[in-house]
């Protein structure tokens, strides 16, 4: 999809079917999100002044699994929030910009007593990922930052994503993260003929889940079951503790496969020894 040329002294840099459009005097790298981003992360890009530092462009793409433009923008923040406590905002504001409809907040970063407006946005793109154009510069506005944002909204060009995204390997202690079923190499089209059958099914399914390579890509709830209940899991607990068995005899922690509970912790009495 191709938007207005950029101006003169503007340079274009593109990542993954996103071409960038940002003044040319900076220096743009590829943004690393931090560990809080990487459930819904696809790719970043951020520029700094080459020379003050004092002014910031750039923009994030996440997956559709933040829901709604407002759900990724609130994320964003209050997550940025726990690592600068000087950064406020107020109500989200919406505005139609070159087509889209778009979700912004107005910002402003406190850094050592100098406050750096801003403003960050977010719509939707035609191949379903969540843009997320920001801009923040001091000397200046609330009504530059927006201005500047429009811009970058209207030079962008958005096409299908053409680079495979290798997904970091993580070890899921604090919490499983999520990905869609095509960075995964799965098709979502089946995914959701399964979880239609299930809707439309007779027998009673409270949740689905799918994981692959240590990602979710499927998280669903049916009938009065939302996330969050506490449900009992009946027979999924003898799959849980025989793959952890394994795991164990595999590794040689334990001596064999019939290895009782009790003979790892012997401390342990049972409310029920029978």
């Amino acid at each position: 999809m191709h938007r207005n040329d950029p101006p003169v002294n503007w340079a274009t840099t593109e990542r993954n079917g996103i071409k960038f459009s940002h003044p040319r005097n900076m220096i743009i790298a590829d943004s690393t999100p931090p560990n809080w981003t990487l459930s819904y992360w696809e790719g970043g890009l951020q520029g700094e002044d080459s020379l003050e530092g004092l002014e910031l462009i750039g923009l994030f793409w996440f997956t559709d699994r933040a829901e709604s433009e407002e759900v990724a923008l609130e994320l964003v923040l209050e997550m940025a929030q726990q690592e600068n406590s000087g950064l406020r905002w107020d109500e989200v504001k919406e505005k139609t910009m070159s087509g889209y409809d778009v979700a912004y907040y107005e910002i402003e970063l406190e850094i050592e007593g100098m406050v750096i407006p801003g403003v960050i946005a977010a719509f939707t793109g035609p191949y379903g990922r969540i843009i997320m154009p920001y801009y923040l510069k001091t000397p200046g506005s609330i009504g530059y930052s927006l201005q500047m944002v429009e811009r970058v909204i209207e030079t962008m060009d958005l096409s299908a994503p053409s680079e495979l995204l290798v997904m970091p390997s993580y070890w899921p202690t604090d919490g499983w993260q999520y990905a869609s079923p095509a960075q995964m190499g799965m098709d979502p089209e089946r995914l959701q003929d399964m979880v239609d059958a299930i809707e439309s099914s007779s027998f009673s399914v409270d949740s689905a889940m799918v994981i692959k390579d240590g990602y979710v890509v499927l998280d669903e709830y049916f009938g009065s079951y939302e996330k969050g209940e506490q449900h009992i899991i009946y027979s999924c607990t003898k799959s849980v503790v025989s793959t952890i068995f394994g795991i164990a005899f595999e590794n040689g922690l334990i001596p064999d496969l019939d290895t009782r509970l009790l003979d790892i912790y012997p401390d342990l009495v049972p409310e029920n020894p029978g």
